[in-house]
């Protein structure tokens, strides 16, 4: 059977078979369209990899495999529920540095994850030898302060085909950055802590970011006594074998003699610390994570330690204030003065004016003087 159809005074000559033959090439092309489209949009792997990494991030990849919090976990996922059949799986840690793509850090070894079949989920996080093994590394040097990429790849444990994305949206982006150390506020720094003081106060302002509760952070308070007021504080304190006068950790539900920490304070009642009258003192404060095994490790700048602060503990010995100066007799100079009631004695200096000479000094436990 033919026919013809007119369109515009043109005839399309068709048969059946013709028609068919149009059908099934204009589902080729569809077929073609659908399967360039699903080409573009990547390959398809049957198993899906989600990393977590929580807060602080750190430097250290050691920090990583602590089982005191949990930092890392991996969840493995097989998307086919009807794969009955358990699939050996082994993995790969990859870790890139956003600013240098291409060139990541990689597992030294497969890691055996074990089988995974029916859909399943496996999940493995820092307490897991799995995850220790995963952070094994030819070169685990500690990671510079910028953004980077951790991501899981999953093979076949017996052909070793990759079964898993290994693209920077299958891992987690987290910015590796030090914290700065504790600022210090109380006491005042070159400041004169009195001997009559019923209690002495140490305070400090926290600059880490990233914790979810004081009780991550400890801190190491260390108090130096200078021998001689005018040495220099930072000399003392970061001298070769220099011991702190006193020096001890804090953290939640600790105290050392008779002082108590308030968060950021602390406090000493009294004289608990014999400290010595007429001395100077230098201190400072050093932060760290409670589970920092090694102290080489901080995560914090400057290993932790913040500027170190001095003070004099002795009673305050303000100036005291003219009164009266005045020439009633011939060669003489009555001079009068307000002291205060700690004040014992007291050195008169004087020279004629705008003269060259040096000064003239006498000692007197009055508050007065004739200068003849």
């Amino acid at each position: 059977m033919t026919g013809t159809i007119n369109v515009k005074h043109m005839k399309v000559l068709f048969t059946p078979a013709r028609t068919i033959r149009v059908l099934v090439f204009a589902l080729c092309c569809i077929a073609g369209i659908n399967t360039t489209s699903w080409a573009q949009g990547g390959e398809q792997f049957p198993i899906s990899t989600t990393v977590t990494i929580s807060t602080p991030y750190s430097p250290y990849l050691s920090d990583y495999t602590l089982d005191n919090f949990n930092r890392f976990t991996l969840q493995v996922r097989l998307l086919d529920e009807n794969q009955l059949e358990p699939i050996p799986i082994t993995a790969k840690l990859f870790i890139e540095k956003l600013s240098n793509p291409g060139t990541p850090m990689v597992s030294e070894e497969f890691v055996d994850l074990g089988n995974i079949s029916n859909g399943g989920t496996l999940i493995f996080n820092s307490s897991s030898e799995k995850v220790e093994e995963l952070f094994t590394f030819s070169s685990p040097a500690p990671l510079e302060e910028t953004m980077y990429n951790f991501r899981v790849v999953i093979y076949d444990a017996r052909t070793r085909v990759q079964l898993s994305n290994n693209s920077l949206f299958s891992g987690q982006n987290i910015l590796i950055s030090r914290n700065d150390p504790p600022f210090l506020n109380l006491p005042l720094n070159e400041s004169v802590i009195s001997t009559q003081a019923q209690n002495i106060m140490f305070q400090w302002t926290p600059r880490h970011v990233g914790y979810n509760s004081f009780g991550r952070i400890k801190y190491t308070f260390e108090l130096f006594q200078m021998e001689n007021v005018d040495d220099n504080p930072n000399v003392i304190v970061n001298a070769p074998g220099g011991i702190p006068f006193v020096s001890a950790e804090l953290f939640d539900g600790n105290s050392f003699l008779n002082a108590s920490l308030q968060g950021d304070l602390l406090v000493f009642a009294g004289n608990s610390l014999q400290l010595i009258e007429g001395k100077r003192y230098a201190w400072r404060i050093k932060a760290d994570e409670i589970d920092n095994m090694d102290a080489a490790n901080s995560i914090f700048k400057n290993n932790g330690y913040s500027e170190v602060f001095s003070f004099y503990y002795n009673d305050a010995c303000d100036a005291p204030t003219l009164q009266n100066l005045s020439a009633d007799e011939p060669g003489e100079i009555k001079v009068s003065w307000l002291g205060q009631l700690n004040h014992t004695s007291y050195e008169l200096m004087y020279r004629p004016f705008e003269s060259n000479q040096s000064y003239q000094i006498f000692t007197t436990n009055r508050a007065s003087y004739t200068i003849e």
